[in-house]
């Protein structure tokens, strides 16, 4: 007994003299060398992942709890009737507003034969024969734009004919003309003394009497057009058995489980930002351009930014285009591949500025472009950098909050829920979300997406 208590005290004391951190056996042997001195080598870790960007360019729809769907309507605005410039139905937003239709104010191009003799009638629709009352006393005749004849205030009446007198001075000769009109059906003949000069343009405008007929009244329809839209759900679901969450806690400070949450919260954030670019290229179809930069031509006399300063006339086009076809705005926001991100880069500040972020592999916001288009890198755009060309996908955000081109909502919010360790000892979560990522089901406000194709960059 005492010799095994006299063995234990020299080992220790062994143990204690051993000041350079080697641990021996008991036999005096070296078990292991730790330079930490008996602490475990640390472990520096790196995770690779990426920042995910929302989609910049959407209406987001708040969506039913119970039913799980979400309602979008769109007020637009008809004509009821066919009246001047419109026919019944016509919508009267956007590029079509401005059309003769409640003014009574109607001109109309006397046609001739001869360059003496003009006749026409004053209609309620434009372009149209259809007879129509007009004001006594108030019918105009232009000579190329200029009032020159004009109805007699003093006709009678009762008389079914009001007389025109006037004259004109066309190249230092003088022309007179004599005429009537029919204030009952708004029929205009002018004769001139002398024939006008071929091309000479003769119009007459009269007034509708909207008191003799008010029946001709013209009829505004406000419509609303309601659309359904229904979530779809996204899930997925992370596992982990006992020995590899001890085994990361312990090395590398990390639980896997959530580590791999966050990878899928980024893949949903980003599958549904791509889903929302592959739906926007069949969409620009309608409004697409290619525009040539001519780089090995014009590299004598200008230098790339020069060349891309032009590439605003061609944008301007497409942005004017969208506006017109959307009824309400044009390009805010750009996607642009690797090559052309490269050449906005080296583009002065007054005509790029850039938005100061580190580039990274995904989706992120490059700058703004000439001050006023908000430009998005896509790792995933067209290009073919060995021949010159790129393509740069465009898309306008409404300044009405249902007008976007693209339409998301959210019925179920990304959602984790743990799940059930199993006799197995694996554990794990799962992750639900239910939303809509759709085309705007609103035709003319789906068309707020444009294409250009960059031909001959190098």
């Amino acid at each position: 007994m005492q010799q095994g208590l006299v063995a234990a005290t020299d080992r220790k004391e062994v143990n204690k003299k051993q000041g350079d951190g080697r641990m021996l056996d008991g036999v005096g042997n070296t078990e292991h060398s730790d330079p930490l001195g008996a602490q475990p080598n640390r472990v520096v870790v790196a995770i690779t992942s990426a920042i995910a960007e929302a989609f910049p360019a959407a209406t987001y729809l708040p969506a039913d709890i119970g039913s799980n769907w979400a309602r979008l309507a769109i007020v637009s605005h008809l004509a009821g009737t066919t009246f001047g410039g419109y026919n019944q139905n016509d919508i009267m937003d956007g590029v079509n507003v401005g059309q003769p239709f409640i003014s009574a104010e109607r001109l109309v191009t006397l046609a001739s034969t001869d360059q003496t003799n003009f006749a026409g009638q004053i209609s309620g629709i434009t372009g149209g024969n259809t007879p129509v009352a007009v004001l006594r006393g108030r019918t105009l005749v232009y000579v190329n734009g200029f009032p020159c004849g004009m109805e007699s205030a003093n006709a009678p009446s009762s008389s079914s004919t009001s007389q025109i007198t006037g004259y004109v001075t066309l190249g230092g000769v003088q022309y007179s003309m004599t005429g009537t009109v029919a204030p009952a059906t708004g029929v205009v003949a002018i004769a001139f003394n002398t024939a006008l000069p071929v091309g000479t343009i003769v119009a007459a405008e009269g007034f509708i009497d909207f008191e003799n007929a008010p029946s001709l009244s013209p009829e505004v329809i406000t419509q609303a057009v309601t659309f359904n839209l229904y979530a779809t759900p996204w899930r997925a679901r992370v596992r982990e058995t006992i020995d590899a969450k001890t085994q990361y806690a312990n090395e590398l400070g990390l639980d896997m489980a959530s580590e791999a949450l966050i990878a899928v919260r980024n893949q949903f954030a980003m599958e549904r930002h791509y889903n929302v670019l592959r739906k926007a290229i069949p969409l620009a179809s309608s409004n697409s351009r290619t525009w040539d930069m001519e780089f090995q031509t014009q590299v004598a006399h200008k230098t790339r930014a020069m060349m891309w300063q032009d590439f605003q006339a061609v944008l301007g086009q497409s942005d004017q285009q969208m506006a017109e076809d959307t009824m309400d705005h044009g390009i805010t926001h750009l996607y642009v591949g690797r090559v052309v991100q490269a050449q906005l880069l080296s583009m002065p500040q007054e005509l790029f500025e850039p938005s100061g972020l580190v580039a990274r592999p995904g989706i992120y916001r490059l700058g703004t472009l000439f001050g006023r288009y908000e430009v998005y890198y896509n790792p995933r755009a067209v290009e073919n950098a060995a021949a010159g060309t790129a393509q740069i996908l465009a898309i306008g955000r409404s300044t009405q909050v249902a007008r976007c081109p693209f339409v998301l909502g959210d019925a179920v919010p990304p959602t984790y829920i743990p799940l059930a360790v199993n006799d197995d000892f694996r554990s794990g979560a799962g992750f639900y979300a239910r939303n809509f990522t759709s085309v705007n089901p609103h035709q003319p406000s789906s068309k707020g997406v444009a294409v250009i194709n960059v031909i001959n960059m190098f």
